[in-house]
């Protein structure tokens, strides 16, 4: 089992995601498709949104998975291993893993 290189920063160069480790050595490129964009990363998670899809990659920029999200839904975050989703219909704040299942669910108050 190999381990994923720990991310460190991500720049924006030329519509490409430069992926680079601690050492600030490049440890991939990801071009953008027309209307993709970075909402997020951690160590070893890579998080954009293309239209009504979330999509999770590796630090290699592996695809993971994709979760439809409704008009309104907004990602608020990357936190190490999980991705926080506002989901409008239902009025909550959801964590979910790079995989899209559900860890938790918070409702906010109208």
């Amino acid at each position: 089992m190999t381990t994923a290189t720990m991310i460190a920063n991500i720049e924006m160069n030329n519509g490409q995601l430069v992926i680079m480790d601690l050492s600030n050595h490049i440890i991939t490129r990801k071009t953008l498709i027309s209307g993709e964009t970075l909402v997020g990363f951690s160590t070893d998670l890579i998080v954009t949104l293309k239209q009504s899809q979330v999509i999770s990659y590796t630090s290699e920029c592996r695809e993971i998975s994709r979760m439809n999200v409704f008009p309104g839904d907004a990602v608020r975050g990357v936190i190490g291993p999980n991705i926080l989703i506002y989901r409008v219909k239902g009025n909550y704040l959801g964590t979910y893993n790079r995989n899209f299942n559900e860890i938790t669910r918070r409702y906010l108050s109208k």
